[in-house]
């Protein structure tokens, strides 16, 4: 959850509109428990809205997730690398 004095520009929020992510470009405040912001979509261009202390509740600093994740530690994988013999002397020091 964001407090509306939060919100500055150059954040990427999620709550502003479903489902998505927007950048905020300018914020104006309206009253102390109001204010408007222009933001830009995914897909370019800009938009405004206005926020109010219940929208609050809604707002949140977008994250960037990794599209993976290594779940298991090797240290708790059952797979172990073991050099061969071919490949125990392949490095060269000259």
């Amino acid at each position: 959850m964001l407090h509306l004095e939060d919100i500055k520009p150059g954040l990427a929020l999620e709550g502003v509109e479903p489902f998505r992510v927007v950048t905020v470009e300018f914020v104006k405040a309206l009253t102390p428990d109001s204010i408007q912001v222009f933001y830009r979509p995914p897909e370019g261009g800009v938009k405004e809205c206005n926020l109010t202390r219940m929208n609050e509740g809604d707002l949140r600093l977008a994250t960037q997730e990794r599209p993976w994740a290594f779940d298991e530690t090797a240290r708790r994988s059952s797979w172990r690398w073991r050099p061969s013999a071919s490949t125990s002397h392949s490095c060269s020091t000259r």
